[in-house]
C-alpha cells in the first residue's frame, strides 16, 4: 500500500506567508512613515536618515517569534489529523480484511499473541524496530510489563485476503502511562457477541478523527476503536 508522506515546510505564497510580510511591511510603515519631500525641501523635516532604535528592533523580533510560533501550532494541527485520517483509512482496510477472512472460516483470525494474551500488534514484526523504550516487535509499550507484540501467524492467516496487510507503523502516542505505536487486534470470538477489534491511539481531544470507529477520550489523547463484526 503506497505510503503518504507530509511536507515540513510552508510555501513562500501560503496566505500565512503573505499575511506574515504584509504586517511586517505595516509595521515598519508605522515606524518609518513616508517622508515628504515638499517637507524635507523646506527644511521642516530632519534631513538625516537614522537607523533602528533597540526598541523597534525588539518589537519586529517579538512579532516575528509570535507568527512562528502560531505557524508551528498550526502545522501540527494539520499534520496530526493527516496522520489521523490515513489511520482511519488503514483501520477500514484492515476491517474489510477481517470480514473476509470470517466469511471464509466462520471466525476471525486469532490473536492468541507470544505470551499468550488476546491482545497483538497489527502488522509483520519487522514493521517495528527497535526505538527508544520500544522493543523490537513491539507496538504497546507499558512501564508497568504490559506489551503488545507483532505475531507473523496472524499476519500470515490474512495474507491471502490483502494485497498488502504493512504500513500498520503509527506515528508514537500516548494512552495514561502507555505508548502506542501501532494498532492494537483483539480476537473476540470466544467471548460473545462475536466480534474483533481494531484499537488505535491519536495525539488530542478528537473523536471525530477515529471515524468510522469510535473514541473515547483519556486526558490527551484519543483511544479510537474499530468493532468488527461478521455481518
Amino acid at each position: 500500500m503506497p505510503q503518504l508522506t507530509y511536507g515540513t515546510g510552508i510555501a513562500p505564497t501560503h496566505p500565512l506567508c503573505l499575511n506574515t510580510l504584509s504586517m511586517l511591511r505595516r509595521i515598519v510603515s508605522i515606524l518609518y512613515p513616508p517622508r515628504n519631500n515638499k517637507a524635507l525641501a523646506n527644511g521642516s523635516s530632519r534631513t538625516r536618515d537614522r537607523g533602528f532604535t533597540l526598541v523597534e528592533l525588539l518589537v519586529v523580533i517579538v512579532v516575528i517569534a509570535i507568527i512562528a510560533a502560531i505557524s508551528v501550532a498550526s502545522f501540527s494541527g494539520v499534520k496530526d489529523r493527516a496522520n489521523a485520517a490515513r489511520a482511519a483509512q488503514l483501520a477500514s482496510q484492515y476491517a474489510r480484511i477481517l470480514k473476509l477472512y470470517y466469511a471464509d472460516n466462520n471466525k476471525f483470525p486469532p490473536s492468541t499473541g507470544i505470551s499468550g494474551s488476546l491482545e497483538v500488534c497489527w502488522g509483520y514484526p519487522s514493521e517495528f524496530p527497535a526505538s527508544g523504550s520500544f522493543q523490537a516487535g513491539q507496538c504497546v509499550y507499558n512501564p508497568d510489563g504490559y506489551r503488545v507484540d507483532a505475531w507473523q501467524p496472524l499476519m500470515d492467516a490474512i495474507q491471502p485476503y490483502a494485497s498488502s496487510a504493512s504500513g500498520a507503523l503509527l506515528p508514537m502516542a500516548a494512552l495514561q502511562n502507555e505508548s502506542w505505536r501501532g494498532f492494537r487486534y483483539v480476537d473476540f470470538t470466544k467471548f460473545p457477541p462475536i466480534r474483533a477489534q481494531l484499537e488505535w491511539i491519536i495525539p488530542g481531544n478528537h473523536l471525530d478523527w477515529c471515524a468510522p470507529g469510535k473514541g473515547s477520550l483519556y486526558n490527551a489523547s484519543t483511544w479510537c476503536i474499530y468493532t468488527v463484526t461478521p455481518s
